[in-house]
């Protein structure tokens, strides 16, 4: 009774547990998606869709004028009052500044010329001729006594005549035993020719050698035909060998594959066939994809097959390899033989000759040694008679023109003492014309002195041409050198210019000749045409220089922004520009794809490939191997890798 009152007063408890633990677990089941989801990463993006690119290349630049003079002054000045400011326009002879008075520097400089002409007149009244001439006797002294030192050599030049002579006589005999030595010679090989031509055994030897040496040569032609045979089927072999086990070697990679991904399929099928919340559709597209790869791993079974057979049949042509070896080595015999049998019947003639002509060959050997000991005499002889040569005819010719030069120099020398002596006596009339020039150019400067001290000095500055001042630089009390520029002006009438860079592939969607749209200017009459397209100087090879020509109601300094080529074209693939990516691998897109799990949809990054077709400042038009349904992420909380699950913004 008391064992069962006890049992009764802890069921309570037991049940109460239960309630909670159920109570827990179904609360985790509801939530677990949430607290899931609370844990990946945010990503927003949008469906691949229809939409419209803009090719429009814009840019803003800064207008400047084509022609422009500069208002400048000869002279170091001070501005006294600046009559005009910036945007003003002129009339050509209009005065632009007042300058203050200040000493006439032209006149100075006129003043200080006079000055300088006349010290070179009072120099020029007390200079004096020198008719001494004692430099000019000096000279030809000098060179009268070099003609006598040259008369000299030249009579002991005719010493070396007979030194010459006797060289040249010894020459002449060497050559006269040489050229005999070599008729013997020839005379000793013609009788040898004569003595081995008669023989009928050397008739028959030689007969045979030729007959010979054509055998070996028709071996050697053999032996190179069993050559090139044995190399091509080596080449065959070794090709066909080598291309069938490679076709052998990437087709049971091909099956290895195969079979791999066979075992991945069936695997995910007994899993999809164990699960009871599997669809029948899904059911059945996993067996129809376990079907097709049996049906390839099958169908690659049999290539595997025929490579192997390939493989065998190359394998088996070595055989032909070493026939055409057997071949070379028998053909290798045949010449060794043939060219021993040449050598000996050489070695026969050699030793037939010798019998013939043994006494005519020590009759050559010796007038061939005696040749060579003369033409070394002849070569010395040779030698001795150019240096004699030499000696005579350098020393003679130099003499020769040493003396003519001397004997010229000195008819020069007399001839220009004699003219100086008569040019002495007309250097009065000269000094006196030089005095006259002088006093002309003096007067001349005196009269241009008293010309600038009359004129003054130039104190207002006057605009030369009519047209716009697009700067001033000075302020009155500035004090402006010469040459510095006082305010350029912009001649009236003239075009202007516009120039914006660009980059390489926004530079392509132009040409020259294009009229642009002007953005930011709606008052007047303006017109911008594209005149150039050269290569920016500070970014080359990425940047483009667009130079336009402007004209209508613009000015100097004024901004323009210009639209260039404006076209729009529609495309079935746009995506936002910033779902693009790029690195070493190419250009591609990160798509959020869906996946039904027992638990809820989950969404899992996958890496798709695309080419990029065209874009503009926000969209890109794309070509990609994907659904359109894929949903492409733009932008995400955090950063993303391939296979990674994520969380869309909406959910």
């Amino acid at each position: 009774m008391h064992l069962e009152t006890k049992e009764k007063e802890s069921r309570p408890w037991v049940k109460n547990a239960a309630i909670i633990f159920l109570s827990v677990m179904l609360v985790l089941t509801f939530f677990s998606k949430t607290i899931r989801n609370l844990s990946l990463t945010e990503v927003s993006g949008q469906y691949i869709q229809a939409g419209t690119i803009s090719t429009a290349v814009t840019g803003t630049g800064t207008v400047s004028a084509n022609v422009a003079y500069h208002v400048q002054l000869d002279a170091t000045r001070t501005i006294q009052e600046v009559l005009v400011s910036v945007g003003d326009e002129i009339e050509a002879g209009q005065t632009l500044f007042i300058l203050e008075e200040t000493e006439n520097t032209e006149l100075a400089e006129a003043e200080q010329t006079l000055s300088d002409l006349l010290y070179n007149y009072n120099l020029l009244l007390i200079q004096n001729v020198d008719a001494s001439y004692a430099s000019e006797n000096q000279n030809i002294q000098s060179i009268r006594e070099d003609l006598a030192n040259a008369l000299t050599v030249q009579s002991q030049a005719e010493e070396l005549e007979a030194a010459y002579t006797a060289a040249k006589t010894t020459a002449e005999q060497a050559q006269s035993l040489a050229d005999e030595l070599n008729n013997t010679i020839a005379d000793l090989e013609g009788e040898i020719t004569l003595a081995t031509a008669q023989d009928s055994v050397l008739a028959e030897l030689n007969a045979q050698l030729t007959e010979a040496q054509k055998a070996q040569s028709e071996a050697e032609a053999a032996l190179t035909v069993c050559q090139a045979q044995t190399t091509a089927a080596q080449a065959a072999v070794a090709i066909s060998l080598s291309a069938a086990a490679e076709t052998l070697t990437q087709a049971r990679q091909t099956l290895e594959s195969l079979e791999l991904e066979l075992s991945y399929l069936q695997e995910d099928y007994q899993a999809l066939l164990s699960d009871d919340d599997t669809d029948e559709a899904t059911l059945t597209e996993a067996l129809r994809a376990v079907e097709r790869q049996q049906l390839a791993v099958s169908n690659q079974q049999t290539v595997v097959a025929e490579a192997q057979s390939q493989y065998d049949t190359a394998a088996a042509q070595n055989e032909a390899v070493t026939a055409a070896q057997e071949a070379e080595a028998a053909a290798q015999t045949v010449l060794e033989e043939k060219t021993a049998q040449v050598t000996a019947l050489e070695n026969s003639i050699e030793e037939r000759e010798a019998e013939l002509t043994t006494d005519l060959q020590l009759q050559l050997t010796t007038a061939q040694a005696a040749l060579a000991s003369a033409q070394a005499r002849l070569s010395q002889a040779q030698s001795e008679l150019s240096v004699a040569s030499s000696n005579y005819t350098t020393t003679v010719t130099a003499a020769n023109a040493s003396v003519t030069s001397l004997q010229q120099s000195l008819e020069a020398a007399l001839a220009a003492l004699s003219e100086q002596q008569q040019a002495d006596s007309v250097s009065a009339q000269v000094a006196d014309l030089e005095l006259a020039q002088a006093k002309e150019a003096l007067e001349a400067q005196e009269a241009l002195a008293e010309e600038l001290t009359e004129a003054g000095v130039m104190t207002e500055v006057t605009a030369q041409y009519a047209g716009t001042v697009s700067e001033v630089d000075v302020i009155a009390g500035d004090i402006v050198a010469a040459g510095q520029t006082l305010a350029p002006v912009n001649v009236e009438g003239k075009e202007y210019s516009l120039t914006i860079s660009v980059t390489e592939e926004q530079a392509q969607k132009v040409s020259v000749g294009d009229v642009e749209t002007v953005t930011n200017y709606v008052y007047g009459d303006i017109e911008v045409v594209l005149s150039s397209i050269q290569s920016d100087p500070d970014n080359p090879g990425k940047y483009k220089l667009l130079e336009f020509a402007v004209s209508g109601d613009v000015a100097d300094g004024q901004s323009l922004s210009v639209s260039i080529g404006t076209t729009s074209e529609s495309y079935d693939a746009v995506i936002p520009k910033s779902a693009v990516h790029e690195d070493s691998n190419g250009t591609y897109i990160y798509v959020a794809s869906a996946k039904t799990t027992p638990l809820g949809t989950r969404y899992v990054v996958s890496r798709a490939a695309v080419i990029v077709e065209a874009s503009d400042t926000v969209n890109a038009t794309v070509t990609l191997d994907s659904a359109d349904s894929d949903y492409v992420i733009t932008t995400s909380a955090a950063p993303i890798t391939e296979g990674e699950q994520v969380r869309l913004t909406s959910e």
